[in-house]
């Protein structure tokens, strides 16, 4: 059975990923819990705390979760990172959970701010550590494997964000097959 705090959690993800942290009240966030705002703070101790437990308790860890096979396979571990990274379907003209509050929060509070670099670092060690056994393995040629880390992350990203403008997949698929074409020569 799901916990109380896991249900606030749940449900102030998903309301900050559609609505947006600014615009996301408490109060509709205990509407939908059927909370009162004593079960929210017995758990958090304000809005600024929810969404940082959000961060580090389900965006990170979901993303994350994305590429944990990355480190079962015996082979071409990039090819089956961009196969991940090509394999995305939904969600598009939301954007992503963590690039939407990197945009909204970065500069409001250090905390949230801390966070948030903590997730991108995660991801940033996973894609260097695969371009670093690419690199080791031949599959493509001697660079920078912290530059090219960042380059994925920032097609990830900015391939989102087009896609959240037009509402569409068009921007994300091209920019994750303009990468593909990059690293995979």
């Amino acid at each position: 059975m799901k916990t109380l705090r896991d249900n606030l959690l749940d449900i102030a993800y998903e309301e900050f990923y559609t609505n947006g942290y600014s615009a996301t009240g408490l109060n509709k966030i205990l509407e939908k819990a059927n909370v009162a705002k004593g079960g929210l703070y017995h758990h958090f101790n304000s809005k600024k705390d929810l969404v940082i437990a959000i961060i580090n308790e389900r965006i990170c860890p979901n993303s994350l979760k994305k590429y944990a096979s990355l480190d079962e396979i015996e082979g071409n571990k990039l090819n089956a990172l961009l196969d991940i990274l090509e394999s995305r379907n939904e969600n598009f003209d939301k954007g992503c959970p963590l690039g939407n509050l990197i945009l909204e929060l970065s500069n409001i509070d250090d905390d949230i701010l801390k966070a948030l670099q903590n997730c991108i670092n995660s991801w940033q060690k996973i894609f260097e550590n695969v371009i670093l056994e690419a690199i080791k393995n031949k599959e493509i040629k001697d660079i920078s494997a912290y530059d090219t880390s960042l380059l994925i992350i920032s097609t990830i990203q900015g391939g989102l964000l087009l896609s959240k403008l037009s509402k569409s997949d068009i921007e994300y698929k091209k920019c994750i097959k303009m990468l593909k074409d990059i690293l995979i020569k």
